[in-house]
């Protein structure tokens, strides 16, 4: 790993520096080495950063041994991939605050994503069409993500995997970390069709606030997001609105006008969302891209 991203890494591990903090940082002293030895001594004020900031950072810093998690790290066969790696995700890039640093386990496939999103309580309708429209993606070549939560995520990778595609987990913890706890045989399949993904330094539990943080990469990823059920308040819309914000198309399944689990994608169809029956209807959307199955 070269020293600009070692350093990077080590930023990436300071919870109070997210991507547009580091921006701040990186502006001021223009290499995040110099920036990790200088930061918050006499004369380096930077604003925007408090006293009390820049003192909790500091601390953060002093308590950090950067080569000794990067080993941690890599003993345990996880690639660690900062904003600047050639193998960083283009899109991803692209989003307005990307992750500054993705630990990957597994392999990120080549090829177009798509994202696919539901309800963790879906009916069997929704179950029946997440499955269908995953499979019919990997006919296309597409790679399918999602947060491998349960039920309509759970169910997209698991037909992706069952039919000999890719896909890739985006998840709220540490990739370390199983969750939910009965996912653990399709968390070991989906590294080995592609891979398992966070933002978030190793044994990160599970914290209610890092799932809608997480769902801007699995926006941010995608070529396109697809919600298959999803009531009104969900975090499947939460990806949506990642997706509408930073220019990418979002796709909808329709459903019963009296069903609380299509509320949320009969209201996304109304609001400008294209109407999803098949994933012909996902790839027409991308006529400049060539949808041929692709070697991981």
């Amino acid at each position: 790993m070269k020293e600009f991203e070692k350093y990077l890494f080590g930023w990436s591990l300071i919870k109070d520096v997210g991507y547009r903090r580091l921006s701040t940082i990186l502006s001021h002293f223009k290499d995040p080495k110099v920036a990790w030895f200088e930061f918050g001594k006499e004369g380096t004020y930077i604003k925007g950063f408090g006293k009390k900031l820049t003192e909790k950072i500091k601390q953060a810093i002093n308590k950090i041994d950067i080569e000794k998690e990067i080993n941690n790290v890599r003993k345990k066969g996880i690639e660690i991939i900062t904003l600047y790696s050639s193998g960083y995700p283009e899109l991803l890039k692209k989003i307005s605050s990307p992750p500054i640093v993705l630990y990957v386990l597994g392999r990120l496939p080549t090829g177009n994503y798509i994202s696919i999103v539901g309800t963790r309580r879906p009916s069997s309708y929704g179950i029946f069409m997440a499955e269908k429209i995953s499979r019919e993606l990997v006919e296309y070549g597409g790679i399918v993500v999602s947060g491998m939560a349960r039920g309509i995520d759970a169910h997209s990778h698991l037909s992706a995997v069952k039919n000999d595609g890719y896909t890739i987990a985006v998840l709220g913890t540490g990739v370390d970390v199983v969750y939910p706890r009965e996912a653990k045989r399709l968390y070991k399949e989906i590294i080995d069709r592609g891979a398992v993904i966070s933002e978030y330094p190793l044994g990160t539990l599970p914290i209610r606030e890092n799932f809608p943080k997480r769902n801007r990469i699995i926006a941010g990823l995608s070529l396109g997001t697809l919600v298959v059920e999803a009531p009104l308040k969900s975090g499947a819309l939460i990806t949506a609105k990642f997706a509408i914000d930073e220019g990418r198309e979002v796709f909808a399944l329709p459903g019963r006008i009296d069903s609380n689990f299509s509320s949320g994608t009969n209201k996304l169809i109304k609001e400008g969302a294209k109407l999803v029956e098949s994933a012909k209807d996902i790839v027409e959307e991308f006529p400049y891209i060539n949808w041929e199955r692709v070697s991981k």
